[in-house]
Parts: C-alpha cells; sequence; structure tokens
C-alpha cells in the first residue's frame, strides 16, 4: 500500500503540469490536452499532498479480505478496511478531499463478483447474500457522517497510459476535476452573471420511490442560484392520481417545498431572489400552483415561473445533412405550449467531434403556466 501513496504522489505532481494531448486520436477535439492543475494557469488551485495526512493500511490486512470467500462480506470486509483511516484523518488533520487508493489485487475481488464452483453448489444461501453489496456504495456510505468528500482511485490508473484505461490527458481532466469540485462544493467554470440582472432561483421538482417500496412516492427538489451552486431538498411523501397515476402535491406540501428551497438561497447568497423558475415533467395541478404562489410571495419574490418540461412527438428535419440549430422552436396553437431544440453544439471545433447527421437533437414540449388573477 506504501507503493501506492508513492504512486498517487507522483501522479499528483505530474498534474501541476500541462499534460499532452491523446496521440493519433481519431477525434482530437474529444480528447485535449491537459492544461495543469496549479496557480498560474488552468483551475488555478494548488493541490498539496504531505506524509502527515496520508494513512497505510498493512498489506497482511489486505490479504485478508481477498481470502475471504463470501462475495458480499468480503466488499463489506474492503470497505471496512478503509474507514477507521479516513475517520482519523477527518478528526484529526485538516483535510479538504481524501483519495482512497485501491490496490489492484483488492479490486479485482470487489469491483467486480465472480462465483466460485463452490458457490453455485451451496443450496441455502446466506440472506445478506440477496442483496449484492458494492463496495464504493459501501465505503461512502460509512464515512459519509464525517462530512470529508471521498475520491476512489484505482491503484492501476495511477501509471502513466496504462493499457484499456483513459490517456493521461483525459485521466487528468477527470481527476482534477474532481477534487476541485469535492474540495470547493463548485465546479470550476460557468457561465458569465450579469451583475445587473436580478438574482434568480431555479428549481427542479421530481418524484421517486422509497428505498423500502413503502412510501409510494416523496417530493424532491433540487434547486440552483445562477452561480450553479446546488442544494437538494427532500419532501414529504405525496399522493399519487387515480386517474393518470401521477404523483402531486398538496397545496400545503407545496408551500413548505417551496419555502425551503428560498430559505436555503436566501441562506446561501444573504437574499431572497427576485425570480424563481420552477420547473417539473408532469403539469402542475391548481393546488399545487397556488402554494407555490404562497410561498414566493411570503419571500417576497416578484416573478413565479412554472415550466412543465416533458417529450415531444415531433421531429424537427433541416434541409440538407446537419440536424436543425440548438434552440429552435416552434410555437404551437396553445398559446402556453412551445417546442424547443436542445442537446446540439453549434461550436466548430465541437461539431467535428458531436455532430452527426443521423442525429437531430432533443425535443422538448414545454408548456408555461401563467399566473393567475
Amino acid at each position: 500500500m506504501g507503493d501506492d501513496l508513492e504512486r498517487l504522489e507522483t501522479w499528483m505532481d505530474r498534474c501541476q503540469q500541462s499534460i499532452p494531448a491523446k496521440l493519433n486520436a481519431r477525434q482530437p477535439t474529444l480528447f485535449p490536452a491537459f492544461c495543469g492543475f496549479n496557480e498560474h494557469m488552468g483551475f488555478r488551485a494548488r493541490m498539496s499532498l504531505e506524509n502527515e495526512i496520508t494513512r497505510t493500511i498493512p498489506k497482511k490486512a489486505i490479504r485478508h479480505v481477498v481470502s475471504i470467500k463470501r462475495f458480499n462480506q468480503r466488499v463489506n470486509a474492503a470497505a471496512k478496511l478503509f474507514v477507521p483511516h479516513v475517520t482519523f484523518l477527518c478528526q484529526n488533520r485538516t483535510v479538504d478531499v481524501i483519495v482512497c487508493v485501491i490496490p489492484d489485487d483488492l479490486y479485482d475481488v470487489v469491483a467486480k463478483r465472480i462465483r466460485s464452483p463452490a458457490e453455485d453448489q451451496i443450496e441455502d444461501p446466506d440472506p445478506d447474500d440477496l442483496v449484492e453489496a458494492n463496495f464504493r456504495t459501501s465505503l461512502k456510505a460509512a464515512c459519509l457522517h464525517l462530512g470529508v468528500p471521498l475520491q476512489l482511485i484505482r491503484a492501476k490508473s495511477l501509471e502513466p497510459n496504462p493499457p484499456d484505461m483513459q490517456d493521461d490527458a483525459t485521466k487528468a481532466w477527470n481527476f482534477c476535476t474532481a477534487l476541485y469540485y469535492k474540495a470547493n462544493q463548485t465546479v470550476p467554470w460557468r457561465l458569465p452573471v450579469d451583475p445587473n440582472t436580478p438574482g434568480t432561483c431555479y428549481a427542479g421538482i421530481g418524484f421517486f420511490r422509497s428505498r423500502d417500496r413503502n412510501v409510494l412516492h416523496t417530493s424532491l427538489a433540487q434547486i440552483f442560484d445562477e452561480l450553479g451552486n446546488s442544494v437538494i431538498l427532500r419532501g414529504t411523501p405525496v399522493s399519487v392520481d387515480k386517474d393518470d397515476r401521477r404523483p402531486y402535491l398538496r397545496s400545503d406540501q407545496a408551500e413548505e417545498l417551496l419555502s425551503r428551497a428560498l430559505a436555503g438561497y436566501k441562506d446561501a447568497l444573504g437574499h431572497a431572489p427576485a425570480r424563481m423558475g420552477l420547473h417539473r415533467t408532469s403539469r402542475i395541478r391548481l393546488e399545487e400552483l397556488e402554494g407555490f404562489e404562497s410561498a414566493s410571495s411570503a419571500e417576497g419574490v416578484s416573478t413565479l415561473d412554472c415550466v412543465t418540461v416533458h417529450d415531444a412527438d415531433i421531429r424537427l428535419f433541416r434541409e440538407g445533412l446537419y440536424p436543425p440549430h440548438r434552440g429552435t422552436m416552434i410555437r404551437c396553437r396553445n398559446p402556453n405550449t412551445s417546442c424547443t431544440l436542445g442537446g446540439q453544439l453549434t461550436t466548430t471545433k465541437l461539431i467535428r467531434v458531436y455532430m452527426s447527421p443521423n442525429h437531430f437533437g432533443l425535443q422538448l414540449n414545454i408548456r408555461r403556466d401563467p399566473p393567475r388573477g
């Protein structure tokens, strides 16, 4: 395991400098050179890996886990190898992200289940084996309460241009972007913001079944500010329409969920947004709209836009071999409905990568629910 830490240090040192693009790539714009992770260019930040913030797992402990026969037990034991070391670093050292290097011999036995003949002959399976364990999920779930993000990486991927894996430049982009985001909880790029434009809060509302399947659906809202920062809020159990089987919120649930979203925005930026953009994939009911309007009014939001986005049956074609331009919009007879096109990049360099004469983009049918009153 000590050798793997040395390889990690070597790799992080290399990421501080530019890395050439993939050689002889059929799509060179898809595999650009890496800019380097340093304070002077690119990310304009610095990575620090010092001996006092590293921990080593003994090889004997790894060999013991590798020898465990049952897959689920092996995966859970592998996760437990890392948990005490992650806990120590979180509680006794100042760290932004913890990188867990997975040794090759351990990765081979926990990443994918390979049944042995002895396992196939078992008549009465262990109840714990009925739900297959996942090493990544188990480790991150066990360390979630510590509040420091983890970055898992295979020891093999730390080698220069290993076969059957990403080239070093692409690997550096993915690795460094992940560390930057997890350490700062933000992405290293964002759309330019006009300081004279009133602040806008965007929220998407969705529904999902609870893990135990006992609760039909639970409301969920993900809110974004104009800087691209996001927060996920979980709501309360909701009802399902008996006719179309779609979940919906009661007026009080809609008001409570949006009030929490706006409160999160206000806590982050220190003021309420002037505009609220709310969208979901099913039509917003009148009682839901009443709740949303009540919440936005109570928080002093001057504009509330409720948008329903779903797939359309319309296909758009453009004369020639190329698909319609991104942003093309068709207004329908219904004054509150339109069809817009997304998913295509028209930048000259990116066209050579993503543009295809057989791909016509994504059609979205957007219904704007007008304000009442």
